[in-house]
C-alpha cells in the first residue's frame, strides 16, 4: 500500500481533535487494533480501532455508533465476517484519516451506513468483499440491497474507493463492476450521472497527460513570457502596482490595438497583439530591464 504516513490525521471538526492527541494520527496504515479512535474530554478511551463498534459519541455529542458487524448482533441485525469486517473498518478508518478526511461525525456515519449492505452481501454469499469483483452474480444483487433512496451516492462513494485502491490495500469493484452497476441502476428522467464514468474518467486523464506534457515542453517559453508580459506592463505604467491599478490609462496598454496609444507623446511601446507574443514557435520577446522599485 502506497500511503504516506504524514498524511494521515483527524480532520473532525471538535475541541476533543488536536495534534497531541493520541487519536490524531496512526502510527501505520492501516492503524494497529489499538489504536485509540475516539477520546472523551477526560482522556479516557472510549473506542479502538479493532473493536466491533466505534462509539462517535464525544465528537457528535449525541448516540452515533458504527457497527462492523463482527461481534454480538442484536436480534434481527446482520453479521459481517471478521474478514469483511476489517476491510470496511479500513474504509471507515481511510475516510477518518485519509487525505481527504471527513470533518463531521455524521458524513462517516452516513457514508459507512451506505456500503455496509455491501459487506452484509458478500458475507452471506461466503465471499470477501475484496474478491468481489470476481464474482459478477453476486454484484449485480447489490441494486437489491443498497439504500433505494441513496443508490446512486453510493455508486460515487464505490467509484471514489476504486481511485483510492492502491492506497487502500484492495479493490471493491473494478471499473467493470461499475459499469455494471451503474446501467442497473433504475432510470429515471431527471437522473444525473454522479461520478466520472470510466470512459470519460480515462478520457480525462489522458487529455491531462497530454497538457501536462506539453507545459513541461515549453515551459521554458512560457515562463519567459510571463515575465516579458510583467516587464512590458510595468515598464509602460512606471510599476506593476500602477498597471494594476483600477482605471488605468488604456492608452498605455502594451498588447492592446494600436489606436489606443497615444504616440510617441504617451512613452508607451507597443509589443502588436498578445497572440504574437505568445506564439510559442517563434518567441518573440526578449528581457525588458525592470524598473528600480517595481
Amino acid at each position: 500500500m502506497n500511503v504516506a504516513l504524514p498524511e494521515l490525521s483527524l480532520n473532525i471538526d471538535s475541541p476533543l481533535v488536536t495534534r497531541s492527541a493520541s487519536n490524531f494520527q496512526p502510527p501505520t496504515w492501516p492503524p494497529p487494533l489499538e489504536f485509540p479512535v475516539t477520546i472523551d474530554k477526560h482522556g479516557t478511551i472510549i473506542s479502538r480501532y479493532g473493536d466491533a463498534k466505534w462509539n462517535l459519541a464525544p465528537w457528535a455529542k449525541k448516540s452515533v455508533t458504527l457497527n462492523f458487524g463482527d461481534g454480538p448482533q442484536r436480534v434481527g441485525f446482520s453479521s459481517i465476517t471478521p474478514a469483511n469486517a476489517d476491510s470496511l473498518r479500513r474504509i471507515a478508518g481511510w475516510w477518518l484519516w485519509g487525505p481527504r478526511a471527513v470533518k463531521n461525525p455524521i458524513t462517516l456515519l452516513n457514508q459507512f451506513n451506505l456500503l455496509r449492505p455491501l459487506f452484509i452481501l458478500c458475507s452471506n454469499a461466503g465471499i470477501s468483499a475484496s474478491a468481489l469483483e470476481r464474482f459478477p452474480a453476486v454484484a449485480d444483487k447489490l441494486p437489491e440491497v443498497l439504500l433505494p433512496s441513496s443508490t446512486e451516492a453510493a455508486l460515487a462513494l464505490l467509484h471514489s474507493l476504486f481511485e483510492q485502491r492502491d492506497r487502500l490495500g484492495f479493490t471493491l469493484l473494478d471499473l467493470e463492476g461499475l459499469r455494471r452497476l451503474e446501467a442497473a441502476l433504475p432510470k429515471t428522467e431527471s437522473r444525473q450521472t454522479p461520478y466520472i464514468p470510466p470512459r470519460i474518467w480515462t478520457y480525462q486523464v489522458n487529455r491531462l497527460r497530454l497538457f501536462l506534457d506539453d507545459f513541461l515542453a515549453y515551459r521554458q517559453q512560457i515562463e519567459d513570457c510571463y515575465r516579458f508580459c510583467l516587464d512590458a506592463y510595468a515598464q509602460n505604467y512606471g510599476s506593476l502596482a500602477e498597471a494594476c491599478r483600477k482605471g488605468r490609462n488604456p492608452k498605455l496598454l502594451p498588447f492592446s490595438k494600436p489606436r489606443y496609444h497615444g504616440g510617441a507623446r504617451s512613452g508607451a511601446e507597443y509589443f502588436g497583439p498578445f497572440s504574437k507574443t505568445a506564439a510559442f514557435s517563434e518567441p518573440n520577446w526578449t528581457p525588458i530591464p525592470r524598473q528600480t522599485g517595481h
